[in-house]
């Protein structure tokens, strides 16, 4: 069997089994490519996803060309390393240059302002119900996060957890891991 370097030697020269060194290449180093893609990629169904394991033949070649083996890297990690920048840059590519369509219609602009009334009108009923639950717990610095954070504010804003901890003379880990336990506690009879 034929190392990495070999096979990468044999494609470069484009010598008569170089068609033979690129499928071996391929096939040995197909995993690498897509689980790097797979980690990478946020949306698995995603057009950029698709595109890039169905090209990844041409990736996989294009790789053993641009590869120097005398920088001492194995090939396993530079063809991970192209993989993981090729998905970085088009995922940033396709972010700055995302466009969203917007529907005019007043029709849909009503439907939706209705909407995202009727979402803040349940978050507002969400959080009333969860503060009356805080001010019944047994344990009196649930009350107290749940009116510094929430009522309290500060600037119709939810305060700092380091101002809550100061406040209350606890660490910000701590308070969040009240808070946090409590809400664990509550959230089916709030849903």
């Amino acid at each position: 069997m034929q190392s990495d370097i070999e096979l990468i030697r044999e494609v470069k020269n484009c010598s008569p089994k170089s068609s033979e060194a690129l499928s071996s290449l391929i096939k040995r180093h197909s995993g690498i490519f897509i689980s790097v893609i797979n980690n990478i990629c946020p949306f698995k169904s995603s057009i950029e996803f698709k595109d890039l394991i169905a090209d990844k033949d041409y990736y996989i070649y294009r790789s053993a060309l641009k590869f120097e083996e005398s920088r001492g890297v194995k090939f396993c990690t530079f063809l991970g390393n192209e993989a993981k920048w090729l998905a970085l840059n088009l995922i940033t590519y396709k972010n700055k240059h995302k466009t969203e369509s917007f529907s005019f219609e007043k029709k849909n602009v009503q439907e939706s302002l209705l909407f995202s009334d009727s979402r803040k009108a349940n978050a507002v009923s969400a959080l009333r119900e969860a503060v009356s639950l805080a001010k019944k717990d047994p344990d009196k610095r649930v009350r107290k996060i749940f009116e510094f954070r929430y009522l309290i504010g500060e600037d119709n804003k939810v305060m700092p957890w380091k101002k809550i901890a100061k406040k209350l003379d606890l660490s910000i880990q701590g308070c969040i891991n009240i808070h946090n336990s409590f809400i664990t506690k509550i959230k089916n009879k709030i849903l």
